[in-house]
């Protein structure tokens, strides 16, 4: 399975997942231009994308979703609260409805999408397995749920969110008092760098381990890492920070 990380971060978000003659995109938070040279970059070609895989209605997570879902001719797959979050924004797609904790396939590819917690009408990160192998890609969640956790440990490579320091928000002089709230709220926010590192704490060896969804303002990777591995006992060397640069593209495999 490889997993082309697109982009990751408040500027926009966008995975897409291969598994031998399957691919899915998740999320598409991008022009459709950036994303077209992006899939050029990674030699994924427009005809592969099956479906688009929605996590919730963000802007970052689906400025893109509804030119792609067109241009692209293939679906949009999210929960009914997701989609009648971002249905005006995304215009006419061909839609089909998910359910949280209810699995289903594309192709070889098994997908669970798993609630999460954020200031969004009905959020969920997803898991997918095939060929024996799993990835779980969560960002965009306050706290880290049984299900988050089972997903952690299950799973062979992991992206999770790593958002922002505490003292960093805290001290930021361009933020609200209301946004810092609303950021450092566990139902509704996002994963700091010290939750990551909880969540993280009971990882198998062998397993690969990526932070994601760094805030620009509020982290860096360095800080980042070095937080995580001290909160979870994890040597800093296993841990790998996704680039929150649109322009910087990953693939990652198991």
């Amino acid at each position: 399975m490889e997993i082309h990380v697109l982009a990751s971060g408040s500027d926009g978000n966008c995975y897409v997942i291969r598994s031998g003659e399957h691919t899915v995109m998740l999320d598409q938070g991008m022009t459709y231009k950036h994303l077209v040279e992006q899939m050029n970059v990674n030699g994924i070609m427009p005809e592969e994308i099956e479906c688009i895989l929605v996590t919730h209605e963000h802007s970052d997570h689906v400025k893109g979703v509804g030119t792609a879902a067109r241009k692209l001719k293939c679906p949009v797959m999210s929960t009914e609260g997701t989609y009648n979050g971002m249905c005006q924004c995304i215009g006419k797609v061909d839609f089909v409805p998910i359910r949280r904790e209810v699995g289903f396939s594309i192709g070889d590819i098994d997908v669970m999408p798993i609630p999460t917690k954020h200031d969004a009408a009905d959020p969920v990160c997803y898991r997918f397995t095939s060929g024996g192998k799993s990835a779980f890609i969560a960002t965009d969640t306050g706290s880290v749920s049984f299900g988050i956790k089972q997903a952690i440990q299950d799973s062979d490579l992991v992206v999770l969110e790593s958002n922002y320091d505490p003292q960093r928000l805290r001290n930021n002089p361009l933020y609200p008092e209301y946004l810092k709230i609303r950021i450092a709220s566990e139902d509704r926010g996002h994963l700091s760098n010290y939750q990551c590192g909880d969540a993280l704490a009971s990882v198998r060896t062998g397993q690969k381990i990526f932070l994601g969804h760094l805030s620009k303002k509020n982290n860096d990777p360095d800080l980042a890492k070095d937080t995580v591995a001290r909160t979870s006992g994890m040597h800093r060397a296993r841990l790998d920070c996704l680039d929150c640069n649109l322009d910087d593209t990953r693939v990652l495999r198991i």
